[in-house]
């Protein structure tokens, strides 16, 4: 479903995991921030920034708000399943 949403607004990144053991959730979460603060899917500084995720990727997706918040990035929504 996180992928559908995706798809339906655009510009998009999807990543599978973290994986069975949650060792990776923290990693995801950098992941995903950095790849969002660096301009890789933002065109326009204005732009709003949603996050989703669905079970151990919503914890990514919250760490993710969290990490971007702490940094100037506010996010705008999180869509948690």
């Amino acid at each position: 479903f996180c992928s559908q949403l995706g798809n339906a607004f655009g510009r998009t990144s999807y990543q599978r995991g973290p994986s069975s053991d949650g060792l990776t959730v923290r990693e995801k979460a950098e992941t995903a921030a950095a790849q969002l603060m660096s301009g890789i899917f933002s065109c326009n500084p204005d732009d709003r920034f949603f996050l989703s995720g669905y079970s151990r990727g919503g914890s990514a997706a919250l760490m993710a708000a969290e990490l971007m918040r702490m940094r100037g990035f506010p996010v705008t929504g999180l869509l948690l399943f």
